[in-house]
């Protein structure tokens, strides 16, 4: 891994890919479409009825707080610890965050082939990386990765202060997570117990094969 001087003396001619936007991008928000008083109609009617679904529902909801200091695990290679958030069985978004000691080296880098992933700094300077290169960032960044190779990812921290990161991802199972630089591959038919695979294996995984080194 480059150092973040080495860094540094690149980023005049760096360029923020497109899946990169930050907090002060300047976009525009879009005007206020006017529609007229049929649609408004049908509009209020289907509001209704998604509140009256969602009252019901309610009641299975479990109340969690980004704030408390809840972990759920920790991977000391990885200098980091994480809290997933709870989700259905079958629901098609999740949430993690992820806390990086300092000097932590992060997860190693990987693609999706079944999800795509957004992660929100909250705190600290976390170091990006994909297939272009590295770039530092600040709280309030977040960073799109897309489904496949183009959103080959992952994060360090090489600075003496942690760093938190809030992953949503969205996608199903099985997913293909692939790790081009170390040269394997598995299916996963549901999030990997990181307990389970420090023992040596996850049921969840049902398959694991090698792949070309890049």
């Amino acid at each position: 891994m480059r150092s973040t001087r080495s860094l540094a003396s690149e980023s005049a001619n760096v360029t923020i890919q497109p899946w990169i936007r930050r907090r002060d991008s300047g976009q525009t928000r879009r005007p206020p479409r006017v529609i007229g008083a049929g649609a408004e109609a049908a509009f209020e009617a289907a509001s209704e009825l998604r509140a009256t679904a969602n009252d019901l529902e309610v009641h299975g909801m479990i109340r969690q707080n980004l704030l408390s200091d809840a972990w759920d695990g920790d991977n000391e290679e990885d200098g980091t610890r994480h809290r997933i958030f709870w989700r259905p069985d079958d629901a098609r978004m999740g949430a993690t965050l992820y806390e990086l000691a300092p000097d932590a080296p992060g997860m190693r880098m990987h693609m999706h082939f079944g999800a795509e992933e957004m992660f929100f700094v909250l705190s600290g300077r976390p170091v990006f990386r994909n297939k272009e290169g590295e770039e530092e960032l600040a709280p309030g960044d977040f960073v799109f990765c897309p489904e496949g190779r183009a959103g080959l990812h992952t994060f360090s921290n090489p600075t003496q202060e942690p760093t938190q990161i809030l992953a949503i991802s969205a996608g199903s199972f099985p997913d293909v997570v692939a790790y081009p630089e170390h040269g394997y591959a598995w299916v996963a038919t549901r999030d990997p117990d990181p307990e389970l695979l420090a023992r040596g294996g996850d049921p969840g995984i049902i398959a694991r094969f090698e792949i070309p080194i890049e």
